[in-house]
């Protein structure tokens, strides 16, 4: 309403990372040109790993404690289930990150080595309870199912599912307790008809673009 700027800072260590992370604050006019940050401007601090693959190793936003990074992979051959091909990923066969937040509640992502990711599980600090998801992937790395927590493969009411054209349009998309909704695009790959599970047979909602 000041009609003043507003600027956010950004500051960089040595090897070019982000550092510091202040949080927007107005400056005195309207002219664009970069002042100093005021005192007391608080910010987000993080710091990296001793590694070239310069990975977030602790994240800690103002006025709270930090949430730590670790990673690794799959240890074991019974870690992650395959639920496309049956048993298990083998060990080494994942990325695996942990992101503890100060509370000490997990968040553990495994990817495979196109960078896909197979499960999601959020647990507390024992690691033994928590929600899991799934995701499963066609022939063409896209998502053809998500197994949400606590259901499996086999519950088909309660997972997502996914189906797409050659370029790789959504075609259709299954919604746990709303059936199947069914998408049509134009030869420009935009979507032009869509139809959720409830409408009538003949019902489908158009959309129209500008030439």
């Amino acid at each position: 309403p000041a009609l003043k700027d507003v600027i956010v800072v950004t500051e960089y260590d040595n090897r070019g990372r982000a550092h510091k992370v202040f949080q927007p604050f107005e400056s005195t006019g309207s002219t664009g040109f970069p002042i100093s940050i005021p005192v007391n401007t608080k910010f987000t601090s993080n710091t990296y790993e001793e590694s070239p693959l310069n990975r977030v190793k602790t994240t800690t936003p103002p006025s709270w404690y930090a949430s730590t990074f670790d990673y690794g992979s799959n240890t074991s051959g019974t870690e992650v289930p395959n639920l496309d091909l049956g048993g298990n990923f083998v060990a080494n066969s994942l990325t695996k990150s942990t992101v503890t937040n100060p509370d000490g509640n997990k968040t553990i992502v495994y990817k495979d080595k196109l960078g896909k990711e197979i499960l999601t599980w959020k647990t507390d600090p024992s690691n033994i309870t928590g929600a899991k998801t799934y995701s499963l992937y066609d022939d063409k790395n896209r998502v053809k199912t998500v197994v949400p927590p606590g259901a499996t493969s086999a519950h088909t009411d309660a997972i997502f599912q996914y189906t797409y054209d050659g370029n790789d349009n959504v075609l259709t998309k299954k919604v746990p307790s709303r059936g199947i909704a069914n998408f049509k695009y134009n030869t420009k790959n935009q979507l032009t008809l869509s139809q959720e599970a409830h409408f009538a047979t003949n019902n489908w909602l158009y959309s129209i673009y500008d030439p």
